[in-house]
């Protein structure tokens, strides 16, 4: 019997090619795993990258921020130097109202002034007008 195959060569030869089908399987795995590992670790370069750019824009923001503190008044609540600069500020800002009054009140007195010499030049050149016009 030539075309005859034995139950035993006929499991053997299935178990080749599950053998073979498997090797192929881990191989195709193997290779979908490194391209995803080669994928993940550019992604992972790009992400710390951008997080470099963003660190850097968050130390200069922090650094003006620093400068700026200097600039600013660093006095606890309550304390006698805060209740002492109030007081200053406060006068301060009596003073430049008084300023500001005092402003208001020339302003005021030059607009008066400004319609009342507008008023007698009108009254004067009426009359003016007017004596010319008894002339003729």
């Amino acid at each position: 019997m030539t075309g005859t195959v034995t139950l035993l060569d006929h499991i053997n030869q299935r178990f080749a090619d599950l053998e073979k089908f498997q090797s192929a399987a881990l191989a195709a795995q193997e290779k979908a795993v490194n391209a995803a590992l080669a994928a993940a670790e550019k992604a992972v370069d790009k992400a710390e990258d951008a997080q470099a750019l963003r660190n850097e824009a968050q130390n200069e923001f922090h650094k003006s921020l620093g400068d700026l503190s200097g600039l600013m008044w660093t006095i606890k609540e309550g304390t006698a130097a805060v209740d002492s600069q109030r007081r200053e500020f406060t006068a301060l800002m009596g003073g430049l109202a008084d300023r500001i009054g005092t402003i208001e009140r020339t302003a005021a007195t030059l607009q008066g002034r400004a319609i009342a010499f507008a008023g007698f030049g009108a009254l004067i050149g009426g009359a003016a007008v007017a004596t010319i016009m008894e002339m003729f």
